[in-house]
């Protein structure tokens, strides 16, 4: 669901915009903590140091006479993921 996860695009003007935007998670099997959490009747599932690229396609920004354009790739080393799921409880009209 998140690995090549496609964000908008943010465009103002000619002269200011970002498009193209993605975010690619790389994925880990391993190192996944499983715990409960009782007050919540909850299984929580986190995983640390996984590692993640954000890439734009084209990007410009222009400020007076200085102009920056081109794209970006930007590694990211460290990236804690942490999810729990809910379990509720119905009581049935017999009881059950």
């Amino acid at each position: 669901m998140v690995n090549n996860l496609e964000l908008p695009d943010f465009y103002q003007d000619k002269n200011h915009y970002m498009t193209g935007n993605h975010f690619y998670l790389d994925e880990r099997t391993d190192d996944v903590i499983i715990s409960t959490d009782t007050k919540n009747n909850a299984m929580v599932l986190r995983c640390e140091k996984l590692s993640g690229k954000f890439v734009n396609d084209a990007f410009r920004y222009r400020k007076d006479l200085i102009t920056a354009d081109g794209h970006l790739e930007v590694d990211i080393n460290t990236i804690n993921i942490q999810f729990g799921v809910s379990f509720d409880q119905k009581v049935l009209i017999d009881g059950r």
